[in-house]
């Protein structure tokens, strides 16, 4: 009985160990996500300090994470640039079109005055 006991506590304490582990290597990860490029090297070599403490199966996992988390990111920003992209081609079709009517009303204009839109520094009457 008093075995069971023994063992039922040292398994709810490595439980309680791989729980802690795991929580600690998500706040890593985050933390590495949100870090500028120079800190991220720095949190990086942390993270792989504390991988090599870990058994292979809690080192698998932790790199496994770690790689969703980063395709998840990439991905995100990837979307990001698209939309900026397609919001800046956007814009440069617009402005194109609006140069495209205003040279035409420029034309317009010009034809109908008989060319003196165009000539702006001649006297009237000596085009």
């Amino acid at each position: 009985m008093k075995t069971f006991k023994v063992m039922g506590t040292m398994m709810l304490l490595g439980a309680l160990t791989l729980t802690v582990a795991d929580d600690a290597i998500d706040a890593q990860i985050s933390e590495i996500n949100a870090a500028s490029s120079e800190k991220k090297v720095q949190l990086m070599n942390q993270f792989k300090l504390k991988l090599s403490t870990l058994t292979a199966q809690e080192r698998a996992e932790a790199i496994s994470k770690l790689q969703v988390q980063t395709r998840t990111q990439v991905r995100e920003k990837n979307r990001v640039n698209q939309t900026e992209q397609t919001e800046n081609m956007k814009r440069s079709e617009q402005m194109q079109q609006h140069q495209m009517m205003n040279q035409s009303m420029q034309q317009n204009i010009g034809a109908a005055s008989g060319g003196s839109a165009n000539t702006p520094n001649m006297p009237m009457g000596k085009h």
